[in-house]
């Protein structure tokens, strides 16, 4: 999915938003030259559930003295 807007305010420039693969990314560019002003992207996917608590371990038996 992405999307590429130009603004009334910033006529010279297109912004450009996209989300691939669990990434988001968002460029800035120049119309008039293509070059990238600005780029970046950002991890969107869910946080991996943290794993269950397994059982706890079984104490150590005392040993007799001698």
């Amino acid at each position: 999915m992405a999307e590429t807007i130009t603004l009334p305010e910033l006529p010279d420039l297109t912004i450009s938003l996209a989300v691939k693969n669990d990434r988001l990314s968002c460029e800035i560019r120049s119309i008039e030259t293509g070059v990238v002003m600005y780029g970046a992207s950002w991890n969107v996917a869910p946080p991996e559930p943290e794993p269950e608590p397994g059982p706890a371990p079984e104490p150590e038996p005392e040993l007799p003295e001698v």
